[in-house]
């Protein structure tokens, strides 16, 4: 799971799984899926320290990893922001998966106005799996225009948010179609909420279950932020 974003004050956790829908409570007890993002998952950044807080499982917890300053208090919506980036090695031997869910947790009011997710099978040429923008917001993430990938629960008191993305094959923003999650993943961000004190990019905690479980009955979401293989 991601732990706490690039460098500016966003704690936020990712899920990537295989066209199902993202791990959740249920009535009836059942496995849990096995994480691809171990706490031992090689983990590179554009800059910043604590790297190893995005692959530690950890989502409520405080630290985090946090990159360089982004932004000043001056920044305005419509300026350029320093890019920040986070990426994950999931092994020289993975075997690409379908892309299903990703799962984003939040620190407060630092959430990425505008970012992508990335995948790529050397490190150098990307595919993108999401691509995100939005306005700023004084709270927790709040949708665009059009979207549903926020959880906006309480959002006007960061404190008590859910302060979540959820992003599927079906929501708006949607994930790209047939698109397959390679060895490197990539959470890379070109601006942070301009409302938020903090001016970097932070990650709390990420995970890549290896597969999901069919369930009976859900009930909430579930709290830790997963990658998971899509099952179907």
């Amino acid at each position: 799971m991601l732990k706490q974003i690039v460098s500016f004050g966003l704690a936020m956790a990712m899920t990537l799984s295989m066209g199902a829908a993202f791990p959740a409570p249920v009535l009836a007890a059942e496995a849990q899926p096995e994480d691809l993002v171990k706490p031992t998952t090689t983990v590179t950044v554009s800059s910043g320290e604590n790297a190893a807080y995005a692959v530690d499982g950890e989502t409520q917890r405080t630290e985090q990893w946090t990159s360089a300053d982004m932004k000043t208090n001056a920044t305005k919506p419509e300026d350029e922001q320093k890019h920040q980036w986070l990426t994950v090695d999931l092994g020289e031997n993975f075997a690409p998966v379908p892309a299903g869910t990703i799962k984003l947790y939040y620190n407060m009011k630092v959430w990425p106005m505008v970012y992508k997710v990335q995948t790529s099978a050397n490190n150098k040429d990307w595919t993108e799996l999401v691509s995100v923008s939005r306005k700023p917001f004084d709270g927790a993430v709040k949708n665009g225009e059009g979207q549903n990938i926020a959880i906006e629960t309480n959002n006007s008191d960061p404190k008590t948010a859910a302060n979540v993305d959820v992003i599927t094959k079906t929501s708006v923003p949607a994930l790209a179609q047939n698109a397959k999650i390679q060895r490197y993943v990539r959470f890379y961000v070109e601006k942070v909420n301009t409302d938020a004190p903090g001016m970097f990019a932070c990650v709390r905690s990420k995970s890549t279950p290896a597969k999901n479980p069919t369930r009976t009955r859900v009930v909430q979401p579930s709290l830790p932020g997963t990658w998971q293989k899509n099952s179907r």
